[in-house]
């Protein structure tokens, strides 16, 4: 729920920054494109937090889950810094949504095997409603992709 509540309330904050002077240029593009940024940082840096937690969702099919962990937080990471770069932008939001669509077994698995990470809410069946999560981040990634359509010529 948190990397949900980043995104739109990131959104909200950036939004509310772009009524001061120095940031008046900005719009929905840059809007959406940091509030993704901040999401990535943060869903990145946890994969160095919760390893051993986030290890126990990679389906068993997938071979060293502990260096899948750390490999997809680092790329996290990189995908929010590539954000950040105009020339990189359009691109990076095609590719996290293709990524978003790739991680998606890990949460399935997860869900499956009722597996509860720590920082979720305990509510029975939580683990179902977030499955639902992860379709709006790969409409998000998406949307920034379309938005910054203009970045490259």
């Amino acid at each position: 729920m948190a990397p949900l509540m980043m995104l739109v309330t990131g959104f909200g904050f950036f939004y509310l920054l772009s009524w001061w002077k120095p940031f008046s240029k900005t719009n929905r593009a840059d809007w959406a494109t940091w509030s993704l940024v901040v999401m990535l940082f943060f869903v990145g840096g946890s994969h160095f937090a919760k390893t051993m937690e986030l290890a126990s969702i990679v389906p068993p099919w997938i071979p060293a889950p502990t260096a899948v962990v750390l490999w997809t937080g680092v790329l996290e990471m990189l995908f929010a810094v590539a954000l950040l770069i105009p020339f990189t932008r359009r691109q990076a939001g095609l590719l996290i949504a293709v990524y978003f669509i790739l991680v998606f077994p890990a949460n399935i698995y997860g869900t499956l095997q009722g597996i509860q990470l720590s920082g979720t809410p305990s509510i029975p069946g939580y683990p179902w409603i977030r499955l639902f999560f992860q379709p709006l981040f790969i409409g998000w990634a998406l949307w920034v992709w379309k938005l910054n359509s203009g970045t490259i010529k």
